[in-house]
C-alpha cells in the first residue's frame, strides 16, 4: 500500500486553505461544510444533496477527495523537496486483519476479507472489540530509531470529529517498553526491537470506547535538522476499522460471564453474540427457525447507520453506552419514527409488501432497508428477530423472548379492562387494551451503571414493536428483568409497561343501564404464560422431535412468581376449515350468566392449530466448502382444500442463495418433489430453510442442518 503522505511534486501547490473550488469559487472550509452536510443527509434521510442544484456542481470534489485532500497543519507545506525526502516516511500499515479477527471473535464477519460484492471489489476491513489490544505492523522507508524519531496516532469517527465529544483521540505511542494497562484511555506501544524498518505496534481501545467506524492517522515526527523543533509527516490509513462492544472484556458493560447458571456446557456468548441462526417461539410455543445473519455482507455497516440515525445522523459519544444504543435500536427497528426500518401491519392486508409470516431471515430485511427505505411489513417476531441481528452485529448479547397471553395496557392502569353491555354476549375492550395471543420482545445483557447499583445488572428488556410512545418515540427499554419480577415499576426504562405485559389483571365490567357499570370479575393470573426462548447451545434450531423440544428454555419464573399454569389445546384443521388465519391462534371466550342475579362469569382460552405435515426437506449431514449438495424438497397437500399462488422460498446459512420456485395451484392430494443443488460457500453450521407460501396458508416451513467444514 502506498503512503498517503504528500508527494514531493505537490510541495509547490498553494496551501489548501487558500484554494477555491467549483464555479462559485467556494473556499475549502465551505467545501468541508458541504461534505459534512452531504454525509449527514445521506445517513439520516437517505438523501444525496448532490442530486439537486446547485450542489450537483460539487459532486466530483466530494466523490474524489484527492481533488482537495484535507487541511494539512503539518510542516510539509513549508519544506523543500530535498528536506522532505530526508525525513522518515511511513510506507505501509498492516492491520493483521485475520489474526486480530480470531483474537477478537470477529472472524465470521464477511467484511474482514477482500471480496466482490454486487460486481464491485470491496477491500478488507478490521473488526475488533473494545477493551482489548489489537496489533499492527508499520513499515518505514528507513530504520525507525526512537532516539531521533517519534510516533503519534490519531483516531477519528463520525462526520465532525472533535476531541471534547470523544470522536477524535490523539495517542502518543510508547517507545519505552511499558505494558498497556486496561483502562478507560486509548493507548499504544511499540512491541518490537528498535532500530528497525518494521515495527510491531499494539493498540488498545478503552472498554467504554464509542462503537462505530474509525479512521486511523499516523504521524512520524523527527528532529528538524536545521535546529528548529520537530517535523511531522502525516499518513492516513485507507482501510476501515470497526470497533464493537466486547462481551469477553470484564470491564465492558456487556461482559457476559461464562456460566450464568444455564443448563449447557457451551459458552453462552456462542449463542447470544456469535450464533447466526436460532429460533423465534410463535403460536403454541412452536419454534420458528430464523436466520439472524449478523455477519453477512453490509449488515454491520447498516446496523451502525441505523443507530447513528437515532443520534441525529452522526456518531455520538452515547454510542459508547450500551443502554443508549439499545434504546436507539428499539426505536429505529420500527419505522414509526425518523425513517426507521420496518413498517408494522396487523390487518392481513399485505398485497403491497411482504406477509410478515413469510420472513425467516433478517439480512434480506436489512438489505431492502438499505436499498429502498422502510420495509413492508412486520409484526412482533419480525421486529424482535431483526433486533437480535442488529444487537449481535454490534457485539451486544441478545435473545428473543416470547410471552404468551401478553397484555397491552394502553391507558397505563396496570390492568386490561373489558366491558359487556346487557344486550351483548361477549366482553370487549373498554379503552383499547388487549391481550395478544403471544408477543415477542428482546433481552440484552448489560450492567446498569446508570442505576448506581449492581442489583439490576444482567438481562434488560427492549422492545422494537411499536405499541406505546416513550419519551415521544415508539421505543421501549432497557428495563431490568429483575425489576419486572420485583414489581419495581419506577426503575427506568418503561418497566411499568413491561410489568403489565406479564402481570396485568383482567378487569371485567358489565353495563346494565346508562350509569350502571359494575365490575363483575377480576382475573389475576390471566396473562404472562409459558415465556420461551432458545437455550444457549450455540446451534441452529434442530430438525424436530424430542431434541427440538429440549432446545426450548422456559423463563417465566425469571419474570414473575409461581402461579397456576395454563395449557394450549390442539384442534384438528378440519374443525376450523374456512376460518384459518396466519397466526394459527384462536381466542375462545365462554360467558356464564346467572338467570336470577344476572351476574356473569367469563373465561378465555387460546386454541393453537398446528399445520399439517405438508413440507419435508432432506439432505446430507456433512459437506465441505465448495461442494454441491443435493437438497430434496417434497410436499403434499394433505389439507382438504385447494391451495393457490403457491411459492417455495429459500433462506440459507453457509450456502449460496436459491431463487423462489412458483408452483401455482395445489389441489387436495397434489404432490411436488424437486431435488435442487446448493453450493457450500463457507465453513460453519449450515442451514437451509424452505418456506411454502400460499394465499390460503402461511407459516409452512421445513429445514435441514448441514455441517460445512473446510
Amino acid at each position: 500500500m502506498l503512503s498517503n503522505a504528500r508527494r514531493a511534486d505537490e510541495i509547490s501547490a498553494p496551501p489548501r486553505e487558500t484554494r477555491r473550488y467549483g464555479p462559485h469559487r467556494v473556499s475549502y472550509d465551505v467545501l468541508m461544510e458541504l461534505k459534512y452536510y452531504r454525509e449527514l443527509y445521506l445517513v439520516k434521510y437517505n438523501l444525496d444533496i448532490c442530486d439537486y442544484s446547485p450542489y450537483h456542481l460539487y459532486r466530483r470534489f466530494l466523490d474524489d477527495e484527492s481533488l482537495f485532500g484535507t487541511v494539512n497543519s503539518d510542516d510539509e507545506d513549508d519544506a523543500d523537496e530535498d528536506d522532505l525526502n530526508s525525513e522518515i516516511h511511513l510506507k505501509k500499515v498492516d492491520l493483521n486483519i485475520k489474526q486480530n479477527a480470531v483474537n477478537h471473535h470477529t472472524d465470521k464477519y464477511k467484511c474482514i476479507s477482500k471480496r466482490i460484492y454486487e460486481g464491485k471489489e470491496e477491500p478488507a476491513a478490521l473488526v475488533v472489540r473494545r477493551g482489548q489490544i489489537f496489533t499492527t505492523e508499520m513499515t518505514f522507508d528507513r530504520d525507525y530509531d526512537a532516539k531521533i524519531h517519534d510516533l503519534q496516532m490519531k483516531f477519528r469517527t463520525g462526520l465532525n470529529p472533535l476531541a471534547p465529544r470523544g470522536t477524535e483521540v490523539i495517542i502518543n505511542i510508547d517507545e519505552d517498553g511499558n505494558k498497556i494497562n486496561n483502562s478507560s484511555k486509548w493507548q499504544a506501544r511499540v512491541a518490537s526491537k528498535m532500530p528497525a524498518q518494521t515495527l510491531d505496534i499494539e493498540i488498545y481501545s478503552p472498554y467504554d470506547c464509542i462503537v462505530g467506524k474509525w479512521d486511523m492517522h499516523v504521524y512520524t515526527i523527527s528532529k528538524d535538522k536545521r535546529g528548529g523543533g520537530k517535523k511531522k509527516l502525516h499518513y492516513k490509513h485507507d482501510e476501515d476499522i470497526f470497533i464493537l462492544f466486547n462481551a469477553w472484556c470484564k470491564d465492558d458493560d456487556v461482559y457476559f460471564p461464562e456460566d450464568p447458571d444455564f443448563e449447557t456446557d457451551v459458552d453462552p456468548r456462542d449463542e447470544y453474540v456469535l450464533n447466526p441462526s436460532g429460533a423465534i417461539y410463535e403460536s403454541g410455543t412452536w419454534p420458528k427457525a430464523w436466520r439472524f445473519g449478523q455477519f453477512e455482507e453490509d449488515i454491520l455497516q447498516i446496523s451502525l447507520k441505523l443507530v447513528s440515525r437515532y443520534f441525529d445522523g452522526d456518531t455520538s459519544w452515547k454510542m459508547g453506552n450500551v443502554c443508549d444504543v439499545a434504546r436507539g435500536i428499539s426505536a429505529m427497528v420500527n419505522a414509526n419514527d425518523d425513517r426507521g426500518m420496518i413498517i408494522g401491519r396487523w390487518d392481513n392486508k399485505y398485497d403491497d409488501g411482504t406477509n410478515p409470516y413469510t420472513w425467516v431471515s433478517s439480512p434480506k430485511i436489512l438489505w431492502a432497508y438499505r436499498d429502498h427505505g422502510p420495509v413492508k411489513y412486520g409484526q412482533c417476531w419480525v421486529f424482535a428477530a431483526v433486533t437480535v441481528t442488529v444487537c449481535r452485529a454490534l457485539g451486544i448479547p441478545c435473545r428473543p423472548i416470547s410471552n404468551y397471553l401478553s397484555a397491552h395496557d394502553v391507558d397505563r392502569t396496570n390492568q386490561v379492562e373489558k366491558i359487556k353491555f346487557s344486550y351483548e354476549d361477549e366482553f370487549r375492550s373498554m379503552s383499547g387494551d388487549s391481550i395478544w395471543n403471544f408477543h415477542v420482545w428482546n433481552e440484552i445483557w448489560t450492567r446498569r451503571r446508570d442505576l448506581q447499583t449492581s442489583e439490576f445488572d444482567g438481562w434488560q428488556i427492549i422492545d422494537a414493536t411499536p405499541q406505546e410512545e416513550s419519551d415521544g418515540l415508539m421505543q421501549c427499554g432497557p428495563s431490568p428483568q429483575k425489576a419486572v419480577k420485583q414489581g419495581l415499576t419506577y426503575i427506568p426504562s418503561d418497566t411499568a409497561f413491561v410489568f403489565t405485559e406479564v402481570n396485568a389483571d383482567i378487569a371485567c365490567f358489565e353495563q346494565t343501564g346508562v350509569n350502571d357499570v359494575r365490575r363483575v370479575k377480576t382475573v389475576e393470573n390471566g396473562v404472562g404464560k409459558n415465556m420461551s426462548t432458545k437455550k444457549p447451545d450455540g446451534l441452529p434450531l434442530k430438525k424436530g422431535g424430542y431434541e427440538q423440544m429440549l432446545q426450548r428454555l422456559e423463563i417465566t419464573s425469571l419474570y414473575k412468581h409461581r402461579e397456576q399454569r395454563s395449557f394450549d389445546i390442539l384442534v384438528p384443521w378440519t374443525t376450523y376449515k374456512g376460518y384459518r388465519q396466519d397466526s394459527n391462534d384462536y381466542s375462545i371466550t365462554a360467558v356464564a350468566t346467572a338467570a336470577k342475579s344476572g351476574k356473569s362469569n367469563i373465561e378465555n382460552k387460546i386454541i393453537t392449530l398446528r399445520n399439517a405435515d405438508v413440507l419435508e426437506v432432506h439432505s446430507i449431514d456433512n459437506c465441505i466448502v465448495g461442494q454441491d449438495v443435493e437438497v430434496k424438497v417434497s410436499l403434499t397437500n394433505v389439507i382438504p382444500m385447494t391451495l393457490t399462488k403457491c411459492v417455495l422460498k429459500f433462506e440459507t446459512e453457509c450456502f449460496h442463495d436459491y431463487d423462489d420456485i412458483a408452483l401455482g395451484t395445489l389441489e387436495h392430494g397434489d404432490s411436488f418433489t424437486k431435488t435442487i443443488s446448493m453450493r457450500a460457500i463457507r465453513a460453519g453450521r449450515g442451514q437451509i430453510i424452505v418456506v411454502l407460501d400460499t394465499l390460503e396458508l402461511a407459516n409452512i416451513k421445513g429445514f435441514v442442518d448441514i455441517n460445512v467444514s473446510e
